[in-house]
């Protein structure tokens, strides 16, 4: 588009899962009578906390009304109590020497390569990545009863949004973002894995793009998947807690931009 005046408005909330997303689509969202809307999908959390009650924050988890099916596959509200239920994790010490106390041969090697201190601190780093297992569930290979159900779920709360923006004459967009464990090659990912304690021959980043893009498919619905364009980008486009740095921000959004 060239000429005109284009408003953009940035409803993410950090903390949010699809299931509040689409709760605020139906309660303020459509009222504004949008001509595209975009909802930005992350698999790494987006599928597996569908079925919980609870939200993380940045002082620990906050209760959150999630969806049940009903027998015919439709999707009803069901309000959590109001006290959380989750305290925050707190964060574990940064690597140093006495990690290897028991160990004095890598205790000397910490001390002597730099090259051995920055893997370390590579691996406590993905270490982090593993505090939420239950979310990790999503790249199995085989579906279990729980990544059945969320995927159910989240196909059903897709078909629901596509069908409010469609009575309200906007077009919706789903767009979605890897996380950084999906950034790495082959050899990159089965060392991720194994940090997290997981075999690269039952698990792999891939599932949750394929299934996404299976469910774009069955729903008609307009899609953007970004991992192929992060990943021919290459560089640091992640913050150490998994968010986006400024530069991926400048890869994604020409992206949607065109997309």
């Amino acid at each position: 588009m060239t000429g005109g005046t284009i408003e953009v408005l940035n409803a993410g909330r950090d903390g949010y899962q699809t299931d509040q997303e689409i709760l605020f689509y139906e309660t303020e969202g459509r009222l504004l009578r949008s001509d595209l809307v975009i909802l930005a999908f992350f698999p790494a959390n987006d599928v597996m906390n569908l079925l919980v009650h609870d939200t993380p924050t940045g002082s620990g988890w906050a209760r959150k009304p999630r969806f049940i099916l009903d027998p015919s596959g439709r999707p009803i509200l069901r309000l959590p109590a109001d006290a959380p239920t989750r305290a925050a994790t707190p964060a574990g010490p940064a690597p140093n020497e006495e990690m290897f106390a028991s160990d004095p041969a890598r205790a000397m090697l910490y001390r002597a390569s730099a090259l051995y201190r920055l893997y370390v601190r590579a691996r406590e780093n993905w270490a982090a990545h593993c505090t939420l297992p239950e979310a990790r569930e999503v790249y199995r290979r085989s579906d279990t009863g729980n990544t059945e159900e969320a995927w159910r779920l989240a196909r059903a709360l897709f078909a629901r949004v596509a069908a409010q923006t469609d009575s309200d004459g906007a077009k919706l967009a789903v767009v979605l973002i890897p996380e950084e464990l999906q950034m790495s090659g082959p050899i990159g990912w089965a060392w991720a894995f194994d940090v997290c304690g997981l075999s690269s021959t039952q698990w792999s980043p891939d599932v949750p793009i394929a299934k996404f893009a299976a469910m774009c498919g069955e729903l008609e619905l307009r899609c953007l998947d970004l991992t192929p364009r992060m990943r021919s980008e290459g560089g640091r486009l992640f913050l150490r807690d998994g968010h986006l740095a400024p530069s991926g921000h400048e890869v994604v959004s020409p992206c949607c931009a065109t997309g």
